[in-house]
């Protein structure tokens, strides 16, 4: 690699963390969008998301596309373990509080358990009740490094970044 190249990146990525505490204060400041009501703008677009229950931040997410494809990705019914993993997430500490060893299975296997799938469902329904908010980043760099930051500095219970 040259070193004018390396020295770019390293530029890069002072000026994207520079930007970090800024955007964090902007997505916790920003009014939490009512999908039911809301059709602004804001949704077609692409950048870093909150879920928040009771005033506190507990998942932070990206959407390459747009929020509302991301949202409608989180809680719909045909969604997936992999689209859907905020639910996937508390569906599964969920099945582990009623005595099921989940610690070792893979998601397809998870997904097949009767019991799971019906508290997936339930977790799909209580993440349409909370608050959302977004903060737009068209730049994935900034989104990708933003994203860690922010659930890094709220300690959200259900950002762990294991892939799926």
């Amino acid at each position: 690699m040259q070193e004018g190249a390396m020295l770019r990146r390293t530029d890069d990525f002072r000026r994207i963390t520079k930007k970090l505490s800024g955007l964090l204060k902007q997505l916790e400041g920003s009014m939490p969008i009512d999908f039911t009501k809301d059709s602004s703008k804001i949704l077609s677009n692409r950048g870093v998301y909150a879920f928040f229950s009771k005033d506190a931040p507990i998942y932070v997410g990206r959407a390459n596309r747009t929020f509302r494809q991301r949202f409608r990705q989180h809680v719909g019914r045909s969604s997936q373990h992999n689209q859907a993993s905020f639910a996937f997430k508390m569906a599964k500490i969920e099945v582990m509080r009623k005595g099921i060893d989940s610690r070792n299975m893979t998601r397809k296997e998870l997904s097949k358990i009767p019991e799971f799938k019906v508290l997936l469902s339930r977790c799909k329904e209580r993440i349409k009740t909370m608050k959302f908010r977004v903060v737009k980043i068209e730049d994935s760099k900034t989104q990708y490094l933003f994203e860690a930051f922010a659930a890094m500095e709220w300690n959200t219970k259900y950002n762990d970044f294991d892939t799926h």
